[in-house]
């Protein structure tokens, strides 16, 4: 099933509005300029606004030709940005602790599948976070498809990735990630090689400096995400939980405040947010014990 659901995703690439654009030449390897930047420093980046500068981001990292990037390596940093921002996920978790393609799972009912032929949710499994205690089981998260704007489906981006780079193929395999290493040429992966963190804090650094977002980190991702989240009617809990924050977590609250304060705006004025015409936000955790406090709906 998986498989054929690839072949039928990368079929539609050309005519989707996620899809990537033709091969461009090879990426530069540098990283030393972005490598030592402060834990501190990137943990109090600002975030940005959804809206107006998450499709410059799309734009600049499609086609931009400030960045010399293979089709491949472009199609990845989509893939990973929304990946990050569904589910609130920090860098380190992309990367050094990738999720395996193995773990990633379509719904086994026809009534969750679109008349499109794809599904309305993917899940994967995230086994290892920042804070997280051995004994804390793996959190399975569901990425849910974007019907209002399907540019910004992280559903068929991942599909089209799974494809198109041929990790599709070794669904079966324990050992091949979803964000894994490249080749020296950058068109090809190495599936089970886990990337260097640095390299891609470096690559989201050029493209939030082409778009003008120079104070942004690859936390700005994370910060944004639980913002949206709030924006979009999200409760405390989900968001808490969603982003993998601990109980005494301080940070998630600011940024729940920030997108609280967007929303409640938007609706003092009696105006329509526009975050529900690009992307709505939904709670992805299935699974993990203590996803509900008491008293939860």
């Amino acid at each position: 099933m998986v498989n054929m659901l690839l072949s039928r995703a990368s079929a539609d690439a050309s005519s989707d509005a996620s899809s990537m654009p033709v091969p461009m030449p090879a990426p530069s390897n540098t990283t030393e300029e972005f490598a030592l930047v402060p834990l501190s420093v990137q943990e109090s980046a600002p975030g940005f606004d959804m809206v107006n500068d998450l499709p410059r981001i799309r734009q600049a990292i499609a086609g931009s030709d400030e960045l010399p990037w293979s089709a491949l390596h472009r199609q990845f940093m989509w893939t990973l940005v929304l990946v990050m921002l569904a589910s609130c996920m920090r860098l380190s978790t992309a990367i050094e602790y990738s999720p395996k393609v193995s773990s990633i799972k379509t719904p086994t009912i026809l009534e969750e599948w679109d008349e499109d032929g794809h599904p309305k949710w993917l899940t994967f499994e995230i086994y290892r976070w920042k804070g997280k205690k051995a004994p804390d089981p793996t959190q399975t998260f569901r990425l849910y498809r974007n019907y209002v704007n399907p540019a910004f489906c992280p559903v068929i981006a991942v599909l089209l990735w799974l494809s198109n780079s041929g990790l599709g193929n070794f669904m079966e395999h324990d050992d091949v990630l979803l964000f894994p290493s490249f080749t020296d040429s950058f068109h090809a992966l190495t599936g089970s090689t886990r990337n260097n963190t640095n390299m891609v804090r470096a690559w989201l650094y050029e493209v939030f400096t082409i778009v003008d977002l120079r104070e942004c980190t690859p936390h700005s991702l994370r910060r944004t995400a639980a913002q949206w989240a709030a924006q979009c009617y999200g409760e405390e809990w989900q968001i808490r939980i969603g982003g993998r924050w601990g109980l005494s977590g301080t940070s998630f609250r600011l940024y729940i405040e920030e997108g609280a304060s967007i929303r409640d705006d938007f609706h003092g004025r009696g105006l329509e947010d526009p975050i529900f015409k690009l992307w709505v936000w939904h709670y992805g955790v299935v699974n993990r014990r203590s996803a509900r406090p008491r008293g939860a709906p």
